[in-house]
């Protein structure tokens, strides 16, 4: 073996080396990294009561977000309105997520939308969202709205924060939208629907 042979041998030796700590430096970074993020990004529910007066459509679940995902206050209300929905289109439209919405309840003068919505699927149902800027006298909000055709029916989940929810807090909004099996309105579809 030559002089300069062996030198590249030892050069490549060394690169494989310093290639292979970087690799597993980087790694455990990587690691550390998405554990840190799954740490932050946890969410969790507990229901509280439904906070709003009743009006047509009854009362609906409401629950709080806990958890290091979920901001200072993140709140998700969840409710149907019997009646509401177009049986055979669904949710088509930003007009119908603007419309279902219980934007009345927090106390907004002006309802601000984010954005266009988009469509998506709760519980293999078809369905819009829509995120918005609540303006009051006294304070201002974000929100989330999504709403899902079943039945003739229209079922409404509302993310109400102070700050504008990460995507993950909406996918755990979303998620327990789902979980919750869409629940039906509180009054009688016969005497609802005309």
């Amino acid at each position: 073996m030559t002089r300069r042979s062996a030198g590249l041998i030892a050069a490549g030796i060394v690169a494989a080396i310093g290639l292979v700590g970087v690799v597993a430096g980087g790694g455990s970074a990587i690691g550390r990294a998405t554990s840190q993020a799954g740490v932050a990004d946890r969410v969790t529910w507990s229901e509280t009561e439904w906070p709003f007066l009743r009006d047509q459509w009854g009362k609906g679940q409401a629950w709080r977000c806990e958890g290091a995902g979920c901001g200072d206050d993140a709140r998700l209300y969840l409710r149907s309105k019997v009646g509401f929905c177009d049986c055979f289109n669904h949710v088509d439209d930003d007009d119908d997520v603007d419309r279902l919405t219980d934007f009345d309840f927090i106390g907004s003068d002006r309802v601000i939308p984010l954005g266009a919505g988009r469509k998506l699927a709760v519980a293999n149902n078809p369905a819009r969202l829509r995120t918005f800027r609540l303006e009051g006298k006294e304070r201002s909000v974000h929100a989330m709205a999504v709403v899902v055709a079943v039945d003739c029916e229209a079922r409404v989940a509302m993310l109400v924060s102070s700050r504008e929810s990460t995507p993950t807090l909406q996918a755990a909004a979303i998620a327990r939208f789902g979980d919750r099996g869409l629940p039906r309105a509180v009054s009688n579809r016969s005497d609802a629907v005309q």
